[in-house]
């Protein structure tokens, strides 16, 4: 799978690795699945790997986890995060939109470790970092079009995101 050849590819070029987990949960009990799933194909395939980049869950799909309301959505997110937390893993955050971020998922109600990896376009701002100073924020999704002189001539693009480095400030507009 793209999978397999990407992240064994990624370790044996001792490449700083992370993964992200797309989910459709509806309930606390299918996030603790995801958990699960997760934990046994890193197990499987990451051997060990410190990932560096973390683990991701992506919480953004609104014809299922959208259709709960917000507080199912937050407890989604926590037992994600728990479960993996419990599995070992301690770099776990959540993944989503901007939208998602301020109206669907309440990240008051979840542990101040738990780190955010927005998406929000169109923008040399990350607004959920801006307007939530105290959140840690270590990677923002600025772009969605990106893409390089090989790939545009095959039209092919991907996403733009900025991983901040220690000392880097969040809540700043990046440069062009």
């Amino acid at each position: 799978t793209s999978f397999v050849d990407n992240i064994n590819g990624a370790i044996a070029a001792g490449m700083d690795i992370g993964v992200y987990f797309y989910t459709k949960a509806t309930d606390a009990e299918a996030a603790a699945e995801d958990a699960a799933f997760v934990t046994a194909v890193l197990e499987q395939y990451c051997n060990g790997t410190e990932l560096k980049a973390g683990v991701w869950y992506d919480v953004e799909d609104a014809p299922t986890t959208g259709q709960c309301d917000r507080e199912t959505i937050t407890a989604i997110c926590s037992r994600f995060v728990c479960e993996m937390n419990e599995a070992g893993y301690n770099n776990v955050g959540i993944y989503s939109s901007y939208d998602w971020l301020t109206n669907k998922i309440d990240t008051a109600q979840l542990a101040d470790y738990v780190p955010y990896w927005p998406a929000n376009y169109g923008s040399r701002t990350n607004w959920f970092a801006k307007e939530n100073p105290e959140k840690r924020v270590p990677v923002w999704q600025c772009a969605d079009d990106w893409t390089d002189g090989t790939n545009e001539a095959n039209n092919m693009h991907y996403d733009g995101d900025y991983m901040y480095e220690d000392g880097d400030d969040p809540t700043q507009p990046i440069d062009e």
